[in-house]
């Protein structure tokens, strides 16, 4: 975007971008690719005192917000999101010295509270205070959009920019695909033979990983291999639980850089994610750029977008174990489906780049 934008990044915190603790891993968490090059940036001084950014009105207090925002002479500020007291800062300066104020998010409408007098106080606050300060809606996918209009977003203030990762970066990785796998295979002792079911999620209790575990279990096929890649408060519970009950043919990873985790795209036939509560999910997108089928839950936000029932993947009912036992061994009987839906997952996935991103902002901007 900064090759034909002209654009200012504003950091509230180094969280995620420098050496960090990250909550959900458990660990601290330092990112092996470039995540500042090639445009302007700031790292904002942050009057709080937490460590982590974790979605919580109090991780980031950013008052030079204010003056910074007095100061520009860009016209449009762009935010992720309100979850952050300096977004409301942002909010209140852009306001007073008449920018324009555009929001992405990607909070998926099927996983809003619509009865009961907090959702409806939450509606009223939505669509009367917060909304009308916005000029510009940024929606990710089909949920994203829908929350977007249920609140108040008028057709003519959405802008499409969809969840992506870098396609190109992904798929140079793919193309070695064929003639390493069995390599990597044999370096982590999985048999060539297997079908391998892989998720890369942090361990933590929204993303479901015992679910995945349970119906691997019930399948209990010798052929089969499941990957879990990820840390975090959980992974003791599940390798106590895998123990307990004697299930074999299961590795889990601990942390992988981003460097690495492309090996277990490489060496995958299925990518799988079981989360009860997930805004997207871009891991879907990595592993499609592998040209992996999906198996997924409802509870996905990118489930609506990515993952067409049948085509590419199955889609399952959150926390029906017995239907995704079944999913999955329907994948590993079905070596043609798994074939085409490869393909279906490949051409899917040229459609979210960060080419439209760019494309339909500078569209809006025009």
């Amino acid at each position: 975007m900064a090759k034909s934008v002209d654009i200012e990044v504003y950091y509230y915190s180094e969280c995620g971008l420098q050496a960090s603790f990250d909550k959900g891993f458990g660990k601290e968490v330092k990112w092996d690719i470039p995540l500042l090059d090639g445009y302007n940036y700031q790292f904002l001084k942050n009057s709080s005192t937490s460590k982590s950014m974790d979605c919580k009105w109090y991780n980031a207090i950013n008052f030079s917000l204010l003056n910074i925002i007095r100061k520009t002479p860009s016209k449009i500020i762009v935010i992720n999101g309100w979850s952050y007291f300096s977004d409301c800062l942002v909010i209140i300066a852009g306001i007073l010295f008449r920018k324009q104020i555009w929001v992405r998010a990607d909070n998926p409408l099927s996983q809003e509270v619509k009865t009961g007098w907090k959702a409806k106080l939450k509606r009223l606050i939505l669509r009367k205070l917060l909304f009308p300060c916005f000029d510009k809606f940024l929606y990710v996918g089909t949920e994203s959009k829908l929350f977007f209009e249920y609140y108040g977003a008028l057709s003519n203030q959405l802008v499409y920019t969809p969840h992506a990762v870098n396609n190109a970066w992904f798929q140079a990785y793919y193309n070695d695909k064929l003639h390493l796998k069995s390599t990597i295979r044999e370096q982590y002792n999985i048999p060539k033979n297997s079908f391998v079911f892989l998720m890369c999620a942090k361990f933590i209790r929204e993303k479901n990983h015992f679910d995945i575990v349970k119906a691997f279990a019930k399948l209990n096929d010798q052929h089969s291999f499941l990957i879990l890649v990820g840390d975090g408060p959980l992974k003791n519970d599940i390798h106590a639980y895998i123990a307990t009950h004697q299930i074999k043919n299961i590795l889990l990873t601990g942390f992988v850089n981003q460097s690495e985790i492309v090996k277990y795209y490489q060496i995958s036939d299925c990518f799988m994610l079981s989360s009860s509560k997930e805004t997207w999910g871009l891991a879907v997108n990595e592993a499609m750029n592998f040209a992996l089928p999906i198996i997924i839950s409802d509870a996905c936000g990118c489930a609506f977008d990515l993952v067409e029932q049948g085509v590419n993947g199955i889609i399952y009912p959150v926390g029906n174990i017995t239907l995704l036992e079944k999913a999955m061994m329907s994948m590993m009987q079905d070596p043609d489906f798994v074939r085409k839906a490869a393909l279906q997952s490949s051409a899917k996935i040229k459609l979210y780049t960060y080419q439209t991103i760019i494309t339909n902002i500078k569209h809006a901007l025009e």
